[in-house]
């Protein structure tokens, strides 16, 4: 019944707000008549589209009450939260949802956005991930994740993401567009020139298309061509603004040989760690730890190159050394000495990673450097700690650490854990140093 109601009201919102709020009385009042839950979630709903934030919270309450096992009545106050900025109380709402429901997709796309608006970039693509595995026919999912994945520099799944996207809506420009920019972050050239000639044979004067070919030939060094496809993409430039920059950039590349043996794509192993480590640009020096990090376990080099980068000074670049060294070797120890290092990083992030890697390791040994972690007060941080712990430390505690905690939820478990600590020390004493 609720499925059926949602189809009307996002008919009245594809007409207007002012529909919408025409609409409101007749569902306040099948409301107040019938006193059903599918009835006061569909009021709720409707205020929530119509932008009565407060109102439709509170009715959405009431259903809660009705049927406190129901994710509707929890999304919707969850989605309220959202909106009105409290990202932290809507994180933990989405979440429960997902623990009365496994399977509600509706939560994971909002929840995505939150956990990558609030620093957890990693967590926002796990939930993607898990959205498209729940909806394999929805294309939007895909190009929400190809987007993220590419932000966080998994360009090659990117390119994977935005494959399926545009298989399922091959018509819409921007997707293939999209799988374009992320086959050539990916080094994948030849998929990248498919698709922008894909766009330029559809549309002989889209502008977009001519510029990503255009960025594509000078990434791949051919200066004189890319310079040629700059002045072409100038012909069909929306704004003098745009045409200005693309003859700026011919005339740039006309100075350079017509082929540069040193871009991107031919650029070794060797050479990307050079970039690494000469940088003083953070940009430059996360796309070459990018770079080394999508490489294959077996290029020596770059594994070289990632174990210098934990000590790289642009956090972002310790980071993704991390996830790739902990991705390459799991369940090795070789590298716990310089998690047990980052796990006390200046930067929240690195912290929290190097936690992460930690607890993937899932040894007895990392347990003593893990419990003085308890004393850590970011949230953020907080929630690797005892996740950490919960994997390799065979305790029984509370296993869910709540986002929105005022810090008493923090100190019970940081009890728990002291309190299993204080019995269990002797079997870790040889850990201890």
């Amino acid at each position: 019944m609720i499925e059926k109601g949602l189809v009307r009201q996002d008919a009245l919102k594809a007409e207007g707000r002012g529909h919408l709020v025409a609409a409101i009385p007749e569902y306040a009042a099948k409301a107040q008549a019938s006193g059903a839950f599918v009835d006061i979630v569909l009021h709720a709903r409707i205020l929530a589209l119509a932008g009565a934030n407060a109102d439709s919270e509170a009715r959405f309450a009431e259903a809660r009450a009705m049927e406190p096992a129901s994710p509707w009545p929890v999304f919707g106050v969850a989605t309220c939260k959202a909106l009105a900025g409290e990202k932290v109380a809507a994180i933990s709402l989405f979440e429960e949802t997902l623990h009365l429901d496994p399977e509600w997709w509706r939560s994971l796309e909002p929840l995505s956005g939150l956990y990558l608006n609030t620093g957890r970039p990693v967590d926002a693509e796990r939930v993607l991930a898990r959205l498209v595995k729940v909806r394999p026919e929805d294309a939007s999912a895909f190009a929400t994740l190809g987007q993220l994945r590419l932000l966080i520099g998994q360009a090659s799944g990117s390119a994977d993401a935005y494959a399926r996207a545009v298989a399922l809506r091959p018509e819409d420009p921007t997707y293939r567009r999209a799988f374009g920019i992320a086959c050539r972050r990916a080094g994948r050239y030849d998929e990248a020139r498919a698709a922008f000639e894909a766009d330029l044979a559809a549309r002989p004067k889209d502008y977009r298309a001519h510029v990503q070919l255009a960025y594509l030939e000078e990434w791949q060094g051919r200066n004189a061509v890319a310079a040629d496809r700059f002045r072409k993409a100038a012909d069909f430039a929306p704004t003098p603004a745009d045409r200005d920059v693309c003859m700026k950039k011919a005339a740039d590349l006309e100075a350079l040989p017509s082929q540069d043996e040193i871009a991107a794509a031919r650029r070794s192993p060797a050479q990307w760690a050079e970039v690494l480590t000469g940088s003083k640009d953070p940009k430059v020096a996360v796309e070459a730890a990018q770079r080394l990090a999508a490489m294959p376990p077996t290029v020596a080099e770059s594994t070289r190159a990632l174990v210098g980068a934990v000590r790289h000074p642009v956090p972002a670049v310790r980071i993704l050394a991390i996830r790739a060294l902990s991705a390459r070797f799991p369940g090795s120890t070789d590298l716990l000495t310089v998690y047990k290092i980052l796990s006390r990083d200046a930067d929240r992030g690195v912290r929290a990673m190097a936690i992460r890697a930690l607890g993937d390791l899932a040894v007895d040994e990392v347990v003593p450097t893990l419990i003085p972690l308890l004393a850590e007060t970011d949230p953020y941080v907080f929630r690797e700690v005892h996740e950490a712990l919960y994997r390799a430390a065979p305790a029984f505690v509370t296993p869910i650490y709540p986002l929105a905690d005022d810090g008493t939820a923090r100190a019970a478990l940081v009890k728990e854990w002291q309190a299993w600590w204080a019995e269990n020390a002797d079997r870790y004493r040889r850990f201890l140093r």
